[in-house]
């Protein structure tokens, strides 16, 4: 890229090719030899995350420096860490495993499109969050366990919780949630937990404690079906209890 001065126009460009970096590199007069600077780039966020540069007389000087350019190089992308099998585009193809088009994890593939979405992604392990689930005593019609009724769920919960002026309940905090500019987020329901648990925690993925989580799957007008996530167990919660929360979206 030639011009700098629009980092976002140059990050969704990198985006568009896939790419993991950006990597920035100029030749430039430096009194009477010239400088090669070669700088990268976070693709997300456009963050400077190092580089190196050489000074050189003529071609010989390049050819003997060289070698020690690109170690520095490979050093640089080494210390910033790795991430899993990078693959953050919409419409990409994504493993379990993968970093998701909203930076967490895909966590499920059904192997096909159906209203408009093949994957499901965890949300990164620095969104977590501690709630209540909230309509204690009050039933919440119509939510389901099964794999892709998460999302229904949360539009229902929320509905419910605005009817009865409950607030920073999880189904709310979930759907209110901006990560990365994805919006979609939403609380899973129980198997779709059940999957992050077989998935991800079992797999050491995710960042994911002990703790037990919620899913947005109602048993009864006093209690929800929540995961322990030390060992996977299904477990009946009261809804007015504190559990964690991993918010999750479709692709």
């Amino acid at each position: 890229m030639g011009d700098w001065s629009n980092a976002q126009k140059t990050a969704e460009l990198g985006r568009a090719l896939n790419a993991d970096w950006i990597v920035r590199g100029e030749l430039e007069k430096f009194g009477t030899n010239i400088l090669v600077t070669v700088q990268f780039y976070d693709i997300q966020t456009f963050r400077f995350m190092g580089g190196g540069d050489l000074r050189i007389a003529n071609a010989d000087a390049a050819y003997d420096n060289m070698d020690p350019l690109v170690n520095k190089l490979v050093e640089t992308i080494a210390s910033t860490g790795a991430r899993p099998q990078t693959a953050r585009i919409q419409g990409g193809t994504y493993k379990v495993g993968d970093i998701g088009p909203a930076g967490g994890i895909v966590f499920y593939d059904r192997g096909f499109v159906s209203d408009g979405w093949r994957y499901l992604e965890a949300a990164p392990s620095g969104t977590e969050f501690s709630a209540e689930w909230g309509i204690y005593r009050r039933d919440v019609a119509g939510t389901g366990t099964a794999i892709g009724s998460g999302n229904r769920n949360t539009q229902i919960i929320v509905d419910r919780l605005k009817q009865l002026g409950e607030n920073d309940r999880a189904a709310q905090i979930c759907a209110g949630m901006d990560i990365d500019g994805f919006t979609d987020w939403f609380l899973p329901s129980d198997d779709e937990l059940d999957l992050m648990y077989k998935n991800l925690k079992q797999k050491g993925l995710g960042g994911f404690s002990n703790n037990w989580y919620w899913s947005s799957s109602q048993i009864s007008k006093d209690s929800a079906w929540g995961r322990r996530f030390n060992n996977g167990k299904q477990t009946s919660y009261a809804k007015d209890l504190t559990g964690s929360v991993r918010a999750i979206r479709q692709f």
